[in-house]
């Protein structure tokens, strides 16, 4: 956990990170911790923290050495919001019909195409300061 972050609140979630890999999994780990004490189902919680740690990756590689932040909040029953947000250096994230890799061996390009995949929908924003991805996430399972 960030040693500078807010002391928990139970109906929200907002903690700034280091902008570095190892920040990493004190991300997964928090937000693991939270959405399981506001008792979300384990598969929700594992989608979650496998869309927070891609998008929070994805803040570290456009922004390096510059935190990120991640709030999580109650948007309705048996839905949170999760949101990374990051500072804008230089480029955007691509438009939704280009997140898939331009082959099948690329390396990279695939995060959001995940993300959309584990969300109920996924909305990015970006203005002069900031890179806001958001995704809405139900706190069960569908099944």
């Amino acid at each position: 956990m960030n040693a500078s972050a807010p002391p928990p609140s139970p109906r929200a979630f907002l903690r700034d990170y280091e902008g570095t890999p190892q920040s990493l999994r004190s991300t997964r780990d928090d937000v693991s911790a939270w959405l399981r004490a506001q008792e979300c189902d384990n598969e929700m919680v594992e989608r979650a923290v496998l869309v927070a740690s891609e998008l929070a990756s994805n803040a570290v590689q456009a922004a390096p050495g510059r935190s990120y932040r991640v709030a999580i909040v109650g948007a309705g029953p048996q839905l949170v919001e999760l949101t990374i947000s990051n500072p804008f250096l230089a480029s955007s994230p691509p438009d939704r019909d280009r997140w898939l890799p331009t082959t099948p061996a690329a390396p990279r390009g695939r995060g959001l195409s995940i993300v959309a995949a584990l969300s109920r929908d996924v909305r990015v924003d970006v203005d002069n300061e900031f890179v806001r991805v958001t995704v809405l996430m139900q706190t069960v399972s569908d099944r």
